[in-house]
């Protein structure tokens, strides 16, 4: 599966505040773990590579997840058990809207404004073609 539609799954299941199993890349000399994740926020780091800010349940904590590290996937339906997240001005699970969402934030997007400027590229490539 490409790391795009890979996003853009992991964005819906966010969006529908689902846990996502994962099967994730350590890095170390092949090694993965298993973990059923609750994502808060999503945004590209400056290697350009996209992470993923959830509450582990694995670990008990709030962790960094490389999207290009996840091997699988699988949104579960199991009730959000940690901490609530963080309400960002760019990206909530709930979809509410804060005062500061129309101030720029770099590198952090809405799952509704990320999928809209990915519809737009897809369009103009059809056109362009």
């Amino acid at each position: 599966m490409s790391d795009n539609r890979r996003r853009d799954l992991i964005l819906r299941a966010a969006q529908n505040a689902r846990p996502v199993e994962i099967v994730y890349d350590c890095g170390k000399d092949g090694e993965t773990e298993t973990r059923v994740i609750e994502i808060h926020d999503m945004y590209t780091a400056k290697d350009g590579n996209w992470v993923i800010s959830a509450y582990c349940r694995l670990r008990d904590e709030k962790r960094t997840f490389r999207l290009d590290r996840i091997l699988s996937h699988r949104t579960r339906r199991l009730t959000w058990q940690g901490p609530a997240p963080r309400v960002t001005a760019m990206f909530t699970v709930q979809g509410t809207p804060t005062r500061t969402a129309f101030e720029p934030k770099p590198r952090t997007y809405t799952a509704d404004g990320l999928l809209a400027s990915i519809r737009q590229k897809i369009e103009k490539a059809r056109t362009a073609a």
